[in-house]
């Protein structure tokens, strides 16, 4: 069955880059520049999707058998969410989506992956667009610190929810909610593996509170470490721009 839904989640995006090809070099005979932008995008995105369907088959597969690490350093914690939130925010605009973002501190030092925290963020926000419900969507991040020196991020939405019976098996590697063809979005079963992942190797928890047609609250808790050393914003965003992240 895995195997089944990988071969269409490769072969949808290749058909359409194979389909825009056609048409960059019908409309190239034409002069139609402004069509073969268009269909040249297409097909950027849907490499960016097989290009994230390949890295998270190898990622699930190195964390799986214990050779995947993270590279921990020191940064702001919540100018880190604030600022992947803030970049996916236009991008949520256009899906009819609001998203607020809200916190207890101004600042939060933090001895973590940034990329793999902006990893972890990115996912859950996909997730939360993906399943919203007809209408307008609403997403509310929220950073709470708990007394016993750990973090907490929530990501809640007001989407279609998670059937009971799913929750417990969630996190699994290549589970989904919805296993049809006919499902409504697309998706290989392996991001919230990931994400629960990248989370245990902060030595923090993934929970979920989800009720079916009310939406899901997705909360990380991490350990507070502070090492004393300078925060590293260079390290922050740096091995991809955010926009082809998003």
């Amino acid at each position: 069955e895995y195997f089944a839904n990988l071969s269409h989640e490769f072969r949808t995006p290749i058909n359409v880059i194979y389909s825009s090809s056609q048409m960059i070099n019908m409309y190239a005979e034409k002069g139609s520049m402004d069509k073969i932008v268009n269909y040249n995008n297409i097909i950027k995105q849907n490499c960016y999707r097989i290009s994230k369907l390949v890295n998270n088959i190898i990622d699930s597969s190195r964390i799986n058998e214990g050779f995947y690490r993270i590279n921990p350093v020191m940064v702001d914690f919540i100018s880190l969410v604030e600022d992947t939130v803030a970049s996916v925010s236009p991008f949520l605009q256009d899906q009819n989506v609001q998203i607020i973002f809200d916190t207890e501190e101004e600042e939060l030092p933090l001895y973590c992956d940034p990329d793999k925290i902006e990893r972890i963020v990115l996912n859950l926000l996909s997730n939360a667009v993906k399943y919203k419900k007809e209408g307008e969507g609403k997403i509310e991040v929220n950073i709470y610190i708990l007394k016993d020196d750990f973090v907490e991020l929530s990501i809640k939405d007001n989407g279609r929810g998670i059937p009971k019976e799913k929750i417990e098996i969630l996190f699994n590697r290549f589970t989904k909610v919805d296993k049809s063809f006919t499902r409504v979005q697309e998706g290989s079963g392996l991001g919230l593996y990931i994400v629960k992942s990248l989370v245990e190797l902060h030595k923090g928890e993934i929970s979920v509170y989800s009720e079916e047609g009310i939406g899901s609250d997705f909360r990380i808790k991490l350990p507070i470490i502070n090492t004393g050393e300078p925060l590293r914003e260079d390290r922050v965003i740096k091995t991809k721009s955010i926009d082809e992240k998003v």
